[in-house]
């Protein structure tokens, strides 16, 4: 994917003139922005003082209103088109699919999952499908299995190209890919996907372990570097790449740049604390309590009234929960390759 356009000057105040009027890592002609001009437009976005937590009922409802504001001036920019929504299941696609509902909108949940002959359903594709059921959204639910999964892998590696190809990128853009092909073979031209809401509000597991070793700083501080360095290396460039290349919109609500200030303006302990935990595991599949990720997202999802069972669902990362990285690991032992990596080079 080619970055257009040249920025001589990337200081926020000029940036918001060189973008798209909606997503800041745009610009006007819907191109992706050079790295440098992202890193500044953040940097920019993080200059304004962390707020106090101490009455934090004001910073909910605050947060509240910027979510309906940057689903609607989305919604509005489809028309009335119908929209798709990338949905798993989480916190992130469930408020976005909840506030469209709001709008009187209509759209179509799209759950992509893979599962092999006897496997257990993917999480995503249970959990999505139930609460779908229960807050009434339209969904349609796209299975891969052995015989089809590769084809999908392979046709998600040749829009990456391979500067993009990994593990990660693969497992997580053949979700996309699948997705947003079935949305247009329906007419549908207008995705919103939650992209940006896992750096904003502390949603992987990196950050957990920044919050234990270097407290509420070292938590702020991996948020930061995540939004300037990884979002923009791996997801815009990953997800461009594929919105591009079926020539569609994709709308990340979450990236709004009036929420991404309030976002990173919010004090790290209501992101991640100890006052909710829930039983997990840790890496290798060890029980543990763990601390619940993206706490003051959670608790503005209850207030707009959605209920605890989902506000509060833990949820896994795309390729897991979808278990795409499970059909990569068959794929790769299938194939006799040594590692998952030789196996995507061999799809190339």
């Amino acid at each position: 994917m080619a970055e257009r356009g040249k920025h001589k000057n990337t200081l926020p105040f000029v940036h918001s003139m060189l973008v798209s009027f909606l997503e800041p890592y745009l610009d006007a002609d819907g191109a992706l922005i050079p790295a440098d001009a992202w890193r500044s437009f953040v940097d920019g976005s993080a200059q304004v003082p962390v707020v106090s937590g101490g009455n934090r009922g004001p910073l909910i409802q605050e947060l509240q209103e910027m979510l309906e504001a940057a689903v609607e001036k989305r919604a509005t920019h489809a028309s009335h088109a119908r929209i798709g929504v990338l949905f798993s299941g989480g916190i992130d696609s469930v408020l976005i699919a909840f506030l469209l509902q709001r709008l009187g909108r209509d759209f179509l949940c799209l759950t992509v999952g893979f599962q092999d002959d006897g496997a257990k359903a993917p999480e995503d594709v249970v959990e999505s499908a139930r609460i779908a059921k229960l807050l009434g959204f339209e969904q349609e639910i796209i299975t891969f299995n052995m015989e089809t999964i590769e084809e999908l892998f392979r046709k998600t590696a040749r829009i990456l190209g391979k500067p993009l190809v990994d593990v990660v990128n693969i497992g997580v853009g053949a979700v996309a890919v699948a997705a947003l092909e079935h949305g247009k073979h329906l007419g549908i031209t207008h995705f919103f996907t939650g992209l940006g809401a896992e750096e904003l509000f502390a949603g992987y597991d990196r950050h957990e372990r920044a919050w234990k070793t270097g407290g509420n700083e070292g938590l702020h501080a991996e948020c930061l570097r995540g939004l300037k360095e990884d979002l923009y290396a791996r997801d815009l460039r990953r997800d461009t790449a594929i919105a591009n290349r079926y020539g569609v919109t994709v709308s990340t609500p979450f990236l709004d740049e009036r929420l991404m200030r309030f976002a990173l303006a919010l004090p790290p302990e209501l992101k991640i604390n100890e006052t909710k935990t829930f039983a997990g595991r840790d890496r290798g599949d060890v029980p543990l309590k763990r601390p619940y990720k993206k706490f003051i997202l959670r608790e503005a999802a209850e207030l707009l009234g959605l209920s605890p069972s989902i506000a509060w669902r833990p949820k896994r990362a795309a390729q897991y929960g979808s278990r795409t990285n499970n059909a990569l690991t068959k794929l790769r032992k299938k194939a006799g390759s040594r590692d998952k990596d030789a196996y995507l080079a061999s799809l190339q």
